[in-house]
């Protein structure tokens, strides 16, 4: 049986550790699991975003496979932003992708916590993730030429159902489920494996 090889990328103020039940799942179910971990409050999204480049290259000359890749809220950001600088060199082989509650609008939550704390102090990248129209969320790269299937919780009060959408995605679910735990929802988990090895959350 051919590898599969998935990469778990864990979202804002959050460790690979958060990834653990994921890890275990996918594994049982016939994946080889790696996990991306990053320092998630000091630097830009697009600064984040290089370093989770470099990873994928990695990982893609170690496994010479497709890389599969789950990722966790602002992970989902770093996510197109890496898949854009990839597409342009053409030269890493990517198979589907699922983002868990990703920001792919900005959230209002970053709004509302900027308004008490200057972005220069503290999570700097929470500046990045702003819906206002001058935040560098809406120049993200929109990556158009992969199966991508999306996840938003129907409790989530940091990103909410509407601001996970991405215009290229292939399926959108939404769970009972808020916003820090959503990847350990047996619902969840099941849906993701679901998606990646059928392109369908549809059983």
């Amino acid at each position: 049986m051919k590898k599969k090889v998935v990469i778990l990328i864990h979202g804002l103020c959050r460790s690979p550790y958060s990834f653990l039940m994921m890890k275990k799942f996918l594994e049982k179910h016939g994946y080889t699991v790696v996990l991306f971990s990053y320092n998630s409050i000091k630097y830009s999204i697009y600064k984040l975003a290089d370093k989770f480049t470099e990873f994928l290259y990695y990982t893609s000359d170690k496994f010479k496979l497709p890389l599969n890749i789950v990722s966790h809220s602002m992970g989902g950001i770093l996510t197109r932003i890496a898949l854009g600088n990839i597409d342009n060199k053409n030269s890493i082989s990517i198979g589907r992708i699922v983002m868990l509650a990703p920001p792919n609008n900005g959230a209002k939550a970053a709004d509302k916590f900027l308004q008490y704390l200057p972005p220069s102090r503290i999570l700097r990248p929470l500046k990045d993730l702003r819906t206002t129209s001058d935040s560098p969320i809406h120049q993200v790269y929109i990556p158009s030429n992969y199966e991508i299937g999306i996840i938003a919780g129907s409790l989530d009060a940091k990103v909410s159902v509407s601001e996970s959408h991405l215009p290229t995605e292939k399926e959108h679910l939404i769970v009972n489920s808020a916003h820090t735990f959503i990847m350990n929802s047996t619902t969840v988990k099941k849906a993701v494996l679901t998606f990646l090895n059928t392109g369908t959350f549809k059983v």
